[in-house]
């Protein structure tokens, strides 16, 4: 619990360590029920949801890290906001990605799962890389 150790109103904005949750109910807190990393707005470390594990943030969201989902792992960016990944690797192992818009403009993303946005869009230097045992990237809805 991040309250009682550095005051109630901490919250991580940017994950430069390796972060792994796993589980549903696996949550790191700043009080009880309350999400420390619901503003959460940019990855340049590792983040790994494992286990039907989410993390949901309210803020726009850059990664430039690596990101896996895996085994039904959820990452959900609310209010239609945008997930953009400009670096690094989102691994999609049976997990989902969620958010108003997603941008794929450097890194990749690799493997099978489901991109789900109000708007899917490849520019730049971004890079689709499906399973080969896949038939390809999975679902982008």
């Amino acid at each position: 619990n991040l309250a009682n150790r550095y005051g109630a109103d901490r919250f991580i904005r940017r994950n430069d360590a390796t972060l792994r949750l796993v589980g549903p109910n696996a949550a790191i807190e700043r009080s009880v029920g309350v999400g420390a990393l619901d503003l959460l707005d940019r990855n340049d470390g590792r983040i790994d949801l494992v286990g039907r594990a989410r993390l949901r943030t309210t803020e726009n969201f850059e990664n430039t890290g690596d990101i896996l989902l895996d085994d039904g792992g959820r990452f959900v960016v609310t209010g239609g906001k945008e997930f953009v990944q400009s670096g690094g690797t989102l691994t999609l192992d049976g997990g989902v990605l969620r958010a108003g818009k997603i941008s794929i403009e450097g890194g990749k993303v690799r493997g099978e799962g489901i991109l789900r946005g109000g708007t899917v869009a490849l520019a730049g230097k971004g890079v689709l890389e499906p399973d080969s045992a896949a038939e390809g990237i999975g679902v982008l809805e």
